[in-house]
């Protein structure tokens, strides 16, 4: 459950038993119509990812390992469960595809000096560098994908998608343990 404080945190809204849905959810049609346009705006992720995974020259998923690295270090490396967490996959998959990573130069790796089961992961001088060699690109990409939103606009873009995660990770649980 989502506590007030990490709410607040992320950004997003702490749930409130007395808010009322404005929206009605009884109308499929919509909601359908809305989770085909998230299920197409993936599915172009998917195709960008693909494309910085070949500029890269690593896989697609391993390019999401490298980029979750990339955004979550905050200069001590990231545990393998973290980035586990961030993908939505087994921390085995991660330790499998760091592992193959690390032989090809693009990671290193260290135990955590407070707990020695803890393996983190950064980038290495490799990885930086492919990585900035198409920063330009990267860059113009987000303009275009973005710049339909002045700041405060992709402010609360960012607030309700992260608000739309939370919530969908809350209901996917409940529809996993058969809740509904």
């Amino acid at each position: 459950m989502t506590t007030d404080a990490s709410a607040k945190k992320r950004g997003a809204r702490p749930k409130d038993s007395s808010h009322e849905a404005t929206a009605d959810f009884s109308d499929l049609g919509e909601v359908g119509h809305f989770i085909w346009d998230m299920f197409s705006i993936a599915s172009h992720f998917h195709s960008v990812r693909q494309v910085w995974a070949k500029l890269a020259g690593v896989t697609g998923p391993q390019w999401l390992i490298l980029f979750a690295i990339s955004t979550l270090d905050e200069g001590e490396g990231v545990s393998v469960g973290r980035i586990s967490q961030k993908l939505h996959v087994k921390s085995t998959f991660v330790t499998t595809q760091s592992n193959i990573l690390e032989a090809e130069g693009y990671l290193t790796r260290r135990t955590y000096a407070d707990d020695r089961r803890v393996v983190l992961l950064s980038l290495s001088e490799k990885a930086v560098e492919r990585i900035q060699s198409f920063v330009g690109r990267r860059a113009e990409l987000h303009r275009m994908m973005f710049g339909e939103f002045d700041a405060a606009e992709f402010a609360q873009l960012k607030q309700l998608i992260t608000r739309l995660e939370e919530s969908a990770k809350e209901s996917t649980a409940a529809l996993q343990a058969q809740r509904l």
